[in-house]
């Protein structure tokens, strides 16, 4: 099974569509590391059934993959993904910038959250990426309009249904600063327990994706890292325990799979445990 991409049959990349880059794939059975991307994704599937399993912010979904389906993947999340035969699909990548100027323009505010979507159905978004790809195998004269009306319609349609729009900020106002003491508290007393994106988001009574983009900016690392590293700091702590063996090292940081302990803790820190604890 392969651990990479194809690259796309068809992609808008040298179209300089501004915020936008569409693309067609078909890929064979796939596992794909974790991955953050800094656009927002849209995903229309094209392939009839396919079983799919996606991890985003650490959260399974195990779902079979059906034509016509819809999948948003908010900017900056980390999501994981296998399947286990072909798959065909749309995927368009969408500028957070480009989007924001969208919700100014259309709807006079630009602070804006969208929304993690999980395969829905929109025809109106399927039929939209199929336009879009027309014009990019058929290019004709004028299609630079064509594109921006599309997009534009596109952008509005996922502001209106799948995004939470906040009032601007006035000239005299200040964006309140984010207190995330009382979710950091909670991820160091929970280690050793699977942490929820939900979870994190209850305890500071915000919306789990407007969470995860506001954390981001106050910390400088999105919830999913942020709790990896406080993982790989205890770990680096109780290694020093000769006591410890790796694998009760890695169940009291909250990691059961030793081997994927293994290969979080040499991301971060450049060496395996046994490794480390053998140069302390």
């Amino acid at each position: 099974m392969q651990t990479f991409l194809n690259p796309p049959i068809s992609t808008s990349v040298t179209s300089n569509w501004t915020g936008l880059v569409l693309e067609y794939c078909q890929q064979p059975a796939c596992i794909l590391p974790e991955c953050e991307i800094a656009w927002h994704t849209l995903t229309v599937v094209q392939t009839q059934r396919q079983n799919t399993r996606v991890k985003v912010n650490g959260e399974q979904q195990r779902q079979p993959a059906k034509s016509g389906e819809v999948w948003i993947l908010p900017a900056n999340q980390i999501s994981q993904s296998q399947w286990d035969g072909s798959l065909a699909y749309f995927r368009l990548l969408i500028e957070p910038d480009w989007l924001r100027s969208v919700a100014q323009t259309v709807f006079q505010q630009r602070a804006y959250c969208l929304d993690l979507q999980l395969q829905i159905t929109d025809p109106l978004v399927h039929q939209i990426l199929l336009n879009l790809h027309r014009v990019l195998i058929e290019p004709q004269s004028g299609d630079s309009l064509y594109v921006d009306t599309l997009g534009h319609s596109l952008g509005a349609h996922l502001l209106k249904r799948y995004a939470q729009l906040e009032p601007p900020l006035t000239t005299t106002q200040t964006a309140p600063k984010r207190d995330f003491s009382e979710a950091i508290a909670y991820i160091h007393d929970n280690l050793s327990a699977p942490i929820q994106l939900a979870n994190l988001a209850q305890v500071v009574y915000m919306n789990p994706n407007y969470f995860a983009e506001q954390f981001k900016q106050a910390m400088g690392l999105s919830p999913y890292r942020y709790v990896t590293q406080c993982r790989v700091q205890k770990a680096q702590k109780l290694l020093r325990d000769p006591r410890l063996s790796i694998a009760t090292v890695a169940q009291q940081v909250g990691i059961h799979n030793p081997s994927h302990f293994a290969r979080l803790f040499r991301q971060w820190t450049g060496l395996s445990p046994s490794a480390y604890r053998r140069q302390r």
